[in-house]
């Protein structure tokens, strides 16, 4: 077990370096960009990437799951699933071209029909790295994923700020994601190697498809809705506010990719290694969801309390509407991870149908706060759909999940508990010492570290983490 959890923690620290430090290079990227083009350019963009995103999860099929879990892979289940996602990716690319008119001309702009042609061009790029990906993870190589990762966002983020300065305008938006996904492929071949063999398999296919389908279709819901609201916001408000939106969740992707990233690439490879023994998973489970619950938690309060800050600091005074939407993000985005972890106890013991049917149930929900937002056309309404959504979402999802790996144990809903009363409250407290000192504008230098002590001194009182147990067992691993 200790020889799992060390995996489990050099995993989580070199998928979340790397993570981190590519997130941060976007970041810098978007910021730099922010300062050279307009919000509609962004809104663009963001409407653009809805289309892209979608299509992407498409052309995965969910098939690097079903080869990651699948434990007695052969050469032709990779090249059967090869083949699959090169066939789906060149589909996807001719329906986008097919359609690209049109939908420039419903938003009345006709610069969107290139623009989103050049775009669609990441779905064949990246159809032709989804089988190195799957190998590295599933034989727990974090470190050279996160290696290749940050070299080919830093070579697609450079070419992006280069062609920026020469008048490329919103195309250097869409040389960012394109060059960065041709570099990362370039580079998974150049490193492990080529994917050439076209041996497609029927029984091999079917195994698969078994627990890919049930995962695309929910992964293409849940894709779909996290990014209509751009659609929504460009169609019914303005395209400027579509640049603050997707700004804000930019922001907000940093911390949201960082941990997503973690439970796709180390907790679902890594826990399946333990499918067979419910107790030992359960125990490895909780332990680390508990300390990254409570990590994202004050990750997630500090961006809701200084977002003002943020995005002043980020970015120019035209840019201050997003801090609006980063409020809201913020607060769904925390639900929406610890439903992530739920998500992870489906896949690891192949419960991928009942993924796709509570997800089913969560859209109807979600449809149904989208549409009384549209009705009253207000972002709050709209917005606090979003939150519901994710709440709701992660307490069905709870509910099943533990049923899978017999948990009749209510120290989740405790700690979960004790945590969402700790962070409301500081983030109470701190809103109004914040508004007392507004005239200090680093103010935020002092409050961070003074918020930081108050979440270590909440946690020891409420008896939910013994950092002197953490510590010793991190030194003895």
């Amino acid at each position: 077990m200790n020889s799992l959890v060390r995996k489990i923690i050099s995993g989580s620290f070199w998928t979340a370096l790397g993570q981190l430090i590519t997130l941060v290079i976007v970041l810098l990227t978007n910021i730099w960009l922010a300062r050279l083009l307009s919000p509609e350019d962004f809104g663009k963009v963001a409407i653009i990437m809805f289309f892209i995103t979608v299509s992407n999860v498409l052309t995965e099929g969910g098939f690097s799951g079903a080869l990651i879990r699948k434990e007695d892979t052969r050469q032709i289940d990779y090249s059967t699933v090869f083949i699959f996602n090169l066939v789906v990716s060149l589909v996807l690319f001719f329906l986008i071209f097919l359609f690209s008119g049109s939908i420039a001309s419903f938003y009345q702009d006709p610069t969107l029909e290139y623009l989103l042609i050049g775009a669609s061009f990441i779905l064949i790029i990246n159809s032709f790295q989804i089988i190195q990906n799957a190998r590295l993870l599933k034989s727990l190589r974090f470190r050279q994923k996160a290696i290749y990762r940050f070299f080919a966002v830093l070579f697609g983020s450079s070419i992006g700020i280069v062609s920026a300065y020469f008048g490329a305008e919103v195309w250097s938006l869409i040389f960012v994601q394109v060059f960065t996904s041709l570099f990362m492929t370039l580079i998974l071949w150049g490193f492990e190697g080529a994917m050439l063999s076209f041996r497609f398999n029927i029984k091999s296919f079917r195994e698969l498809f078994g627990f890919g389908v049930n995962t695309t279709i929910a992964s293409v819901l849940n894709s779909a809705f996290d990014n209509i609201y751009q659609l929504i916001i460009g169609t019914y408000f303005s395209v400027s506010q579509v640049g603050f939106f997707y700004q804000a969740k930019k922001i907000q992707d940093v911390p949201n990719n960082l941990i997503n990233m973690v439970i796709q690439s180390v907790f679902f490879p890594s826990f399946s290694k333990i499918q067979n023994d419910k107790n030992q998973f359960y125990k490895v489970y909780f332990g680390f969801v508990s300390i990254l619950t409570l990590i994202m938690g004050t990750i997630f309060s500090l961006i809701f309390i200084f977002s003002d800050k943020i995005i002043a600091i980020l970015f120019e005074a035209k840019w201050i509407d997003s801090s609006f939407y980063l409020k809201f993000l913020t607060v769904s985005s925390f639900f929406y991870i610890q439903d992530m972890y739920s998500r992870t106890i489906f896949k690891v013991f192949n419960q991928t149908r009942k993924i796709l049917y509570l997800e089913i149930f969560k859209k109807i929900f979600h449809s149904l706060t989208i549409v009384i937002g549209i009705v009253y056309e207000d972002l709050v309404i709209l917005l606090l759909g979003l939150i519901l959504t994710n709440l709701l979402s992660y307490c069905v999802n709870f509910y099943f999940s533990r049923k899978i790996v017999n948990s009749e144990s209510n120290k989740e809903i405790v700690f979960m508990l004790k945590s969402l009363f700790i962070f409301t409250t500081l983030v109470y407290m701190f809103l109004i010492l914040q508004e007392f000192f507004a005239q200090s504008f680093y103010s935020f230098l002092w409050m961070v570290p003074l918020f930081l002590g108050f979440i270590v001194l909440a946690t020891v009182v409420f008896q939910m983490i013994n950092y002197k147990e953490v510590i010793k067992y991190f030194n003895k691993l």
